[in-house]
């Protein structure tokens, strides 16, 4: 549903993973991580975006492709982050 997506803005957005089994429908890892960060191409500094730190496709990922004004929050079940990892992407 995010490859047809051109006017959304989402406040809040969620990224949870990026999974290699989800290849066959976009035809590549590259097209689906894209298809994926489409999510975040609207949002403005008011806005946040929530990713999965424990998912390493997504962490690698998205600090490459990475375009977003909102403000990032990394979040993760396996260990604690600091506090500029949270609220601050990597880059």
């Amino acid at each position: 549903q995010l490859d047809y997506i051109s006017k959304i803005r989402p406040h809040i957005s969620i990224i949870t993973n990026l999974e290699k089994d989800h290849i066959y429908y976009h035809g590549s890892f590259k097209n689906y991580a894209k298809a994926k960060f489409k999510i975040t191409d609207n949002q403005k500094l008011k806005d946040f975006l929530i990713l999965n730190y424990d998912n390493n496709f997504l962490k690698k990922n998205f600090l490459k492709e990475n375009k977003t004004s909102a403000k990032i929050i990394w979040v993760s079940t396996k260990k604690p982050l600091k506090k500029g990892i949270c609220l601050e992407s990597e880059n």
